[in-house]
């Protein structure tokens, strides 16, 4: 039942990533998503999941080099990293790995594109006002991400993220 919520509500923000794509704006909102499953379930699961999705983004998007997956892997590790040596709550705590999300997903991209353009001043300004915007947009949607998510957990009776600091086998899954 989980893995088939997290297919759901991955796909519905990979939906909603590539809408807000349209509209010329990165915000890494599956990074969140991976994020979530990462620390509430199994990181193996999410391994493939951040696979998965990485590549449909990638598909979807029309890129020549698939660099999502390698990303999502990178947030998997991150969040890995946050559940070992952090705490999960309070909710206010996550606005710091929402920001970093979008720092690790985008700043190479960003990087690659504004080489691309011979490093013109115009380019990497706007490209480190979007990574700003993306920074602070996931910083503010992980939060909202985990208080939804966890109430549709708490419905079907699954795991919360909220309370997987507290459970008992905070060691390696």
């Amino acid at each position: 039942m989980q893995t088939c919520f997290a297919l759901l509500t991955l796909l519905a923000l990979t939906l909603l990533e590539l809408w807000i794509g349209n509209f010329g704006l990165s915000v890494p909102l599956v990074g969140c998503g991976i994020f979530y499953f990462s620390i509430n379930g199994s990181w193996r699961q999410a391994v493939w999941l951040a696979a998965l999705f990485g590549l449909l983004l990638d598909f979807n998007f029309g890129r020549m080099f698939f660099w999502t997956p390698w990303f999502l892997l990178l947030v998997v590790g991150f969040a890995w990293l946050w559940r070992k040596y952090q705490t999960v709550r309070p909710l206010l705590i996550n606005l710091v790995p929402g920001a970093l999300i979008s720092v690790v997903m985008l700043a190479i991209p960003f990087g690659w594109r504004w080489a691309r353009n011979h490093w013109a001043a115009e380019t990497g300004i706007d490209l480190l006002a979007l990574l700003v915007f993306a920074a602070l947009a996931t910083a503010l949607w992980l939060p909202i991400n985990i208080l939804v998510f966890d109430l549709f957990c708490a419905q079907l009776a699954l795991p919360r993220y909220l309370e997987s600091g507290m459970r008992s086998d905070r060691r390696e899954r």
